[in-house]
């Protein structure tokens, strides 16, 4: 959650409970960005368990 708050320029809050991010962009300005992000690290982490399957 994190990577997608700070890397998108955009704010987490749960109410009482934390803030991540800055609010530099709205939700429909960095819906795309989220998109991205989510995309890059699900292609990541399946690149990693496939290294690992492989050795």
């Amino acid at each position: 959650m994190s990577l997608r708050a700070c890397g998108c320029g955009m704010m987490f809050d749960k109410p009482g409970a934390y803030t991540i991010g800055t609010s530099e962009r709205s939700l429909a300005e960095g819906g795309k960005c989220i998109v991205r992000v989510v995309w890059e690290m699900v292609v990541l982490f399946a690149g990693i368990g496939i290294a690992f399957l492989i050795h």
